[in-house]
């Protein structure tokens, strides 16, 4: 939750590779944390979350829509980043 409020605070010119590296790195937990749920069991865990949690899973997504956008990315991790994004978005 820390990380992704401070990593939220930056100028999108003073985020890093290490920073886009823990933005996917959160995504690839919630993947491993969510992947063999059930959608009934997915969407029960999705709404039992806290409103700090709920508003971290957004911030993620949508950090992770903008990395997607930009040119900045290596190529491994455009390749993990899409990797993971594909599996998330099996579960909407």
């Amino acid at each position: 939750l820390q990380g992704i409020s401070d990593l939220v605070k930056k100028s999108s010119k003073d985020v890093t590779a290490a920073d886009y590296d823990f933005v996917i790195d959160q995504l690839e937990i919630l993947n491993k944390k969510t992947a063999r749920m059930s959608n009934e069991e997915f969407k029960i865990w999705r709404d039992s979350l806290s409103s700090d949690d709920k508003g971290v899973v957004m911030t993620l997504g949508i950090m992770a829509a903008g990395m997607q956008e930009q040119a900045k990315l290596s190529d491994s991790q455009r390749e993990r980043l899409d990797k993971v994004m594909a599996e998330l978005d099996k579960r909407d």
